[in-house]
């Protein structure tokens, strides 16, 4: 059984397909990982569903730390594998390393299409803030929150067309004054979520009936 974000729906079910893999999945709203702690008590719900009504030996989470909400998570009656690293980005960059190393030097705000399907892409927030606050304070808002990103990284998985996201986002571009930019990502960390093995390097493994400590 899988227990994945929403953001990675697209990745994650074009991996199944070419891994010839139909596990269920069970889906966490995107717009959770803007809160850890509700989405840490979202995966402990679910987890205590899937022990309560599924038939499952082996859970893989597909999703990061995610501000650390993974932290304390109490495991069912099931093994349970999930990904070391910090988040959906970095999972898609293949490791927060290389992630880091992309930030640091272009000073990017990432987007992906299972992003800004959710409800509280960027853009939603910044027209939502109009629709509140009116167009002069939205603006100092927007500016307080992403003055210091320099590049709108728009993330190319290299599995549907990247136009659509970069017309969607050129409001972006144009009132928050980032500078769009296609950057290439893998769906490898995905197949090796999947396959296996799960190396200690890069998975938790979490025992049954255990609890998972991250700090």
């Amino acid at each position: 059984m899988i227990l994945a974000c929403q953001t990675l729906e697209d990745e994650l079910l074009y991996t199944m397909k070419q891994s010839n893999i139909n596990y269920e999945i069970m889906w966490i709203e995107s717009s959770l990982h803007n809160v850890p702690q509700k989405l840490h008590s979202q995966m402990q719900e679910c987890i205590q569903e899937i022990a309560k009504n599924k038939s499952c030996d082996r859970l893989l989470v597909a999703m990061g730390k995610c501000g650390n909400a993974i932290d304390k998570i109490v495991n069912g009656p099931f093994e349970m594998i999930i990904p070391k690293v910090d988040d959906c980005i970095s999972l898609l960059f293949g490791s927060d390393e290389k992630r880091n190393n992309y930030t640091n030097e272009h000073s990017a705000y990432y987007l992906t299409q299972g992003w800004m399907r959710g409800k509280c892409n960027i853009l939603a927030e910044y027209e939502y803030s109009i629709k509140k606050y009116g167009q002069e304070t939205a603006d100092m808002i927007a500016e307080m929150m992403y003055g210091h990103y320099k590049q709108l990284a728009l993330l190319d998985n290299g599995i549907n067309s990247i136009d659509p996201l970069y017309r969607m986002t050129e409001p972006i571009e144009k009132n928050l004054n980032l500078k769009r930019c296609v950057v290439p990502v893998t769906v490898n960390y995905l197949v090796r979520l999947l396959n296996g093995p799960w190396d200690q390097e890069h998975f938790f493994k979490i025992a049954p009936n255990d609890t998972l400590y991250i700090n």
